[in-house]
């Protein structure tokens, strides 16, 4: 007991050194933690607060998104099966130079891209062409008002015989893109069913 007395300063500071490890600092650490909880639930009711004041802004802005998506998908082709598609994508080129007097030297696809990020496909159809300059412009012009959206990715023109007064000949290179959305078969279907 002596010794205890002797000592009694050392174990009193040895007695509060261990409250303080095992009983105030988990106190402090778990106040930390609830702190940061309340922190992270307070931001999330700040953002529904914020999302439930602005929610009729958010449906306008979500419904006209929609509506232009919808707007834009109608310039896609809808999903089918490639062969078949790109064979009569061929015959409508075909048929257009036919139909604007030009005299077609070459044509071949590419590659079919597979865009899988927004759900299109794109097929990719180089041709050349040629015959006189007004004719060329004509058909660019017909292909450019086509309801469904195709990309001109190469376009060159070679320009032959010009005279005074006359355009003369045009040899066209095009790379023409189309694209399919992979999606559009699946929204037509739920469409009907709304």
């Amino acid at each position: 007991m002596n010794d205890l007395k002797k000592h009694a300063l050392a174990l009193s500071f040895i007695a509060v050194l261990v409250c303080i490890k095992f009983v105030y600092i988990p106190i402090i650490d778990w106040q930390d933690e609830q702190l940061g909880t309340l922190a992270l639930l307070e931001r999330k009711i700040n953002k529904v607060d914020h999302l439930l004041t602005e929610e009729e802004q958010l449906t306008v802005d979500h419904e006209m998104s929609t509506r232009q998506v919808l707007a834009l998908s109608q310039g896609f082709y809808h999903n089918q099966d490639p062969e078949p598609f790109k064979r009569q994508q061929q015959k409508n080129i075909e048929a257009e130079l036919l139909a604007h007097k030009l005299k077609i030297k070459n044509i071949g696809w590419q590659i079919t891209m597979e865009n899988a990020d927004v759900n299109l496909n794109q097929f990719s159809i180089n041709y050349t062409f040629d015959g006189k300059s007004e004719d060329v412009i004509n058909y660019l012009l017909a292909i450019s008002a086509n309801e469904k959206f195709s990309e001109l990715t190469e376009f060159n023109l070679s320009f032959v015989k010009q005279k005074a007064g006359k355009l003369g000949r045009v040899s066209a290179r095009l790379r023409r893109v189309f694209f399919m959305d992979l999606n559009q078969e699946q929204m037509t279907k739920a469409e009907s069913r709304a």
